[in-house]
């Protein structure tokens, strides 16, 4: 109140200085240019905002216009493929038939209007498609074997029959074709990158799709084309604003198409070059493009629509781009760009007829203010006078001034003054003889403000028994004199169940009685006001804990008549504050036990207000020494680290932080750290904490190591097996020429009679075969390390198999002398696996068998076996196994060697390859096939007494996606 009167006086003190002409027209002045000039600025205000809202709207409408065209535009190839494809499956196609295709195709394109190409590619190079002409009209192409893989162009008949040849391009091969290679390399429905006709400048896109036989093996594809000039179009036709414009980029800033005539390439050499947004010849293109890059750096940053703005020449430029992908490869951006001064033009002309306005306001203000003050105050002037004449005692004012009596004529207020001027003379005599009416009218007023003095004591009352705390009244013995509504709501008592009664007996337990009386005695005595907390009972019996705030009253003459208490039940509250005592108590000692360092610091001051006992395991500091000095933290961090930690935890305040660094240890030792903070906000909304916690990753960071070592480990691997497979390949050619060859001639050799070059021929053929047989080992594994190692399930009598193997391996086996005992029942049955590797497994360990034994006996034996449920229910052949045991007598192997015996390259020792050779394939290959169908090897050797080799096939195998790659790590 003080600052606000002295302004006023301030202010009456200064105005009483001014003359009241200035003070009539300076302000009404005044108020008039601030009114009209506040309403301009709204106005412009206003109108910027609204600009803004309406420039959103409509870059987020053409946007979604666009999105719903492109959405709609670019599904329609995927659905023509697939009802091609369909349409292969089902017969109604002949992908060898070009000119069922070509009638096809033909209706196709009547049937799409929004497609301008339909084309099917096949893996032996022969192509057919049809084509939308500019001029509406159909173009048929095709190329392959009866063309000499020439691209021929005729023109359609109206069933879309080729009629004449237009045009030969040479050399075409659809097979390498962008259209042709994204969707065989995707595997599945894919785009292809923008491109260019083969034969006509035009830039086009193609959705594809490979088609496969029954046999999953690739025939060719089918795709479709779409011209991104229909996409030029469609932008031209939009209207966005007065001068705005809309363009269509990829993820590299190329442009796809845009809403100005601007074609998105240019024609180099006769070949179309597609440009990129930044180099448009369009101002509003080139630097909405430019901008972009700026801002986002990589364009394949953008995620999500987002709304910006920047300038060109100082005028700002309204800005939307929004991602638009479809999950077949498709990733563009579309971009609206509108002036702002396409909204503004409008907006600058009113402010400018607003200050015109204000302007003409405030001469007109000044001119009516010089008239009314005029009109205003020569009449005070005469009053003025008039009234020194009246301090002088010259009642008669017009005596004075003889003018005087044309303002008393005037009808106005200053006619109405100057009539009670006049008139003031007489009334001061009549003033006597009303002093006593007025008199009576005053103790009117002052009975008139006793009934509102109770009025006010009513209220008071309502007022204590509305309010929230319990009010009591209580006289010097504890009876009960007033007891509000808040009171009846804490303690279970009615008012006129406690009106009279004892208050120590009412709610006061037995065992605080004394202690209220106490409290009593103490008041009366100093005669002040109260404060305490104790328990007191409830009308049922129940305990509950009340503050309570006691005075005395005392009457007119300074006499205590009793006490007035106001209380509150504050049970809940100290529950509470007990639970959260109970709760830090539990924070306080997770925090002090476990591994991670728990720490809160003061946002401003930097200090440290607690941190927990693990800072010394982790930081190698102690809890005193950090919060004493706190800056002590950043010499425990790495040289290396520290300054990025500063910097990051200095920007800790915008957000939350989390960074990794090196701690060095006393000795040198380094430790990894993982820190994490966030902070803490108030109620309204500042920082005033910051809490993390740092944990010790240097093991993880030891195992992100030893992975990127093990990918590369694996990286190698896989080099390795695809460099074996490629020189397998490339060896077995030439091999089986030199075997083919030696058969030749040793067959002429033979026929005319020279047996001396027979035996050396043979030996060509014998080695010929045995480095066919460690290059199809190689192949084999290099196959199932690359997890292109597949099975081909076939029924066959296991039987036969055995016959089969034992006549191939007969003369190995006879070669060291060597006995053969097959074992095998006559009632087998059928077995479902890969006869093929089925076969290979058993040769291969026959083979060691025969190798590694000399004149000793080598077994083969096979049964059929069923898992125990089988023999309760009805027989399974999912159940049953066939178990081939391969025995022999010869050198065994050693426990130690045991453990790498299925590994590849891998013999039992240095001199066991010197002496017997082979490539230490052969178990693995066995092995594998085996885990492919099912199955396992399991073996039992003693050194220098031989080996039982026991193999596990289902008799029926399932392929149940097994990974011939994971398998191959076992």
């Amino acid at each position: 109140m003080m600052p606000i009167k002295f302004i006023t006086d301030r202010i009456l003190k200064l105005s009483g200085k001014v003359p009241i002409r200035v003070v009539l027209v300076v302000p009404f002045a005044l108020q008039t240019f601030a009114a009209v000039g506040l309403t301009g600025w709204f106005s412009l205000r206003n109108g910027q905002k609204a600009v803004n809202d309406v420039a959103a709207q409509l870059r987020a409408e053409v946007t979604a216009r666009i999105q719903q065209h492109l959405n709609s535009y670019i599904e329609t190839p995927h659905q023509i493929n697939q009802l091609n494809i369909d349409a292969i499956r089902l017969g109604v196609l002949n992908p060898q038939d070009s000119a069922s295709l070509s009638r096809y195709f033909s209706k196709q394109l009547k049937t799409f209007d929004k497609v301008s190409y339909i084309q099917l590619g096949s893996e032996q190079k022969e192509f057919i498609g049809v084509e939308r002409l500019d001029n509406g009209k159909l173009k048929v192409v095709k190329s392959g074997k009866s063309t000499g893989y020439n691209f021929h162009s005729y023109e359609a008949s109206q069933l879309g029959e080729p009629t004449k040849l237009l045009k030969i391009t040479p050399n075409y091969n659809p097979r390498v074709r962008p259209w042709y290679v994204a969707p065989v390399e995707a595997g599945k429905p894919a785009w292809s990158q923008i491109y260019t006709y083969f034969d006509v400048p035009k830039l086009a896109i193609t959705a594809g799709k490979p088609v496969y036989d029954d046999r999953d093996k690739l025939l060719g594809v089918v795709a479709t084309d779409l011209v991104l000039s229909q996409i030029n179009q469609f932008l031209d036709s939009l209207k966005i604003g007065k001068s705005g414009e809309t363009f269509i980029i990829e993820r590299s800033g190329e442009l796809v198409a845009n809403s100005t005539p601007e074609q998105p390439f240019v024609i180099s050499n006769g070949v179309p070059k597609r440009i990129a947004a930044t180099e448009s010849k369009n101002v509003l293109v080139r630097s909405t493009a430019r901008y972009l890059t700026e801002q986002f750096g990589d364009l394949s940053t953008i995620r999500s629509p987002s709304q910006l703005d920047f300038t060109i020449a100082g005028k700002r430029q309204f800005l939307q781009v929004t991602p638009l992908t479809d999950g077949r490869g498709l990733d563009w951006l579309i971009v609206v760009a509108v002036p702002e001064a396409d909204f503004m033009e409008q907006i600058n002309a009113n402010t400018r007829y607003t200050i015109l306005l204000c302007l003409g306001a405030l001469v007109l203000a000044t001119i009516l203010g010089c008239l009314t003050s005029r009109w205003i105050v020569v009449p005070l002037q005469r009053l003025s006078k008039a009234a020194e004449a009246l301090s002088r005692g010259e009642w008669d004012g017009t005596a004075v001034d003889t003018r005087l009596a044309d303002s008393v004529e005037r009808e106005d207020e200053v006619g109405i003054l100057a009539r009670s001027f006049n008139a003031m003379a007489g009334q001061l005599e009549e003033s006597f003889t009303t002093l006593e009416e007025r008199v009576e009218a005053a103790m009117a007023d002052k009975t008139k403000l006793i009934g509102t003095l109770k009025k006010s004591q009513q209220k008071l009352a309502l007022h204590l028994h509305q309010t929230p705390l319990g009010a009591i009244e209580w006289d010097l013995n504890f009876e009960v004199a007033e007891w509000n509504l808040s009171a009846e709501r804490i303690f279970g008592y009615s008012r006129m169940e406690a009106i009279g009664q004892n208050g120590l007996d009412l709610i006061v337990p037995e065992s605080a009685k004394e202690l209220a009386k106490q409290i009593a005695v103490d008041l009366l005595s100093d005669r002040g006001g109260t404060t305490s907390i104790h328990e007191n009972v409830r009308k049922d019996g129940k305990l509950i804990l009340c503050e309570w705030y006691n005075t005395t009253l005392v009457d007119a003459n300074g006499c205590v008549i009793g006490m007035a208490s106001l209380v509150q039940d504050v049970t809940e509250f100290h529950s509470a504050v007990e639970q959260l005592r109970a709760s830090e108590e539990r924070f306080r000692q997770l925090a002090e036990n476990i591994h991670e360092v728990f720490w809160i610091r003061e946002p401003n001051r930097q200090q440290i207000v607690y941190v927990s006992p693990a800072c010394e395991k982790i930081w190698n500091l102690s809890r005193e020494s950090l919060c004493a000095e706190p800056e002590s933290f950043w010499e425990a961090i790495h040289q290396d680290d520290r300054d990025r930690i500063k910097n990051a935890f200095a920007k800790q305040m915008r957000g939350d932080y989390d960074e990794e660094y090196r701690v060095v240890g006393a000795g040198g030792s380094v430790c990894w750290v993982r820190d994490r903070a966030f902070p803490v906000r108030n109620e309204t909304g500042e920082i005033y904490r910051i809490v993390g916690i740092a944990e010790d990753i240097t093991q993880r960071k030891l195992a992100e190591e030893f992975q990127k070592v093990a990918r590369a480990a694996q990286a190698a691997n896989q080099a390795k097996s695809a460099f074996l497979a490629n020189m397998s390949h490339e060896l077995r050619t030439p091999l089986n020429a030199i075997i083919g060859y030696s058969d030749l001639l040793k067959e002429d050799a033979e026929d005319l009679g020279c047996e001396d070059f027979i035996p050396d021929l043979h030996k060509i053929q014998t080695a010929g075969r045995h480095l066919l047989s460690l290059i199809s080992d190689i192949l084999d594994i290099s196959k199932i390390e690359a997890g292109r190692m597949e099975l081909h399930l076939e029924n066959f009598d296991p039987a036969n198999l055995i016959d089969e193997v034992v006549e191939t391996v007969q003369p190995l086996i006879d070669k060291n002398g060597n006995q053969f005992a097959v074992d095998r029942a006559d009632d087998l049955g059928l077995m479902y696996a890969d006869m093929t590797k089925t076969r290979q497994i058993l040769l291969n360990l026959l083979s060691n068998a025969a190798k590694f034994t000399e004149r000793g006996t080598i077994g083969l034996s096979v049964e059929k076996i069923t898992n125990d449920k089988s023999k309760i229910l009805d027989r399974d052949e999912s159940d049953a196994y066939f178990i081939f045991r391969v025995t022999d007598t010869g050198i065994g192997i050693a426990p130690e060697q045991m453990k790498n015996l299925f590994q590849a390259f891998m013999q039992g020792d240095a001199s066991t390859t010197r002496k017997y050779g082979g490539t230490g394939l052969g178990l693995t290959i066995s092995r594998h096939f085996c885990l492919m169908m099912g199955g396992d090897i399991e073996v039992a050797s003693q050194l220098g007494r031989g080996s039982i080799f026991t193999v596990r096939v289902p008799a029926r195998v399932e392929l149940l996606g097994i990974n011939v790659s994971a398998t191959a790590q076992i």
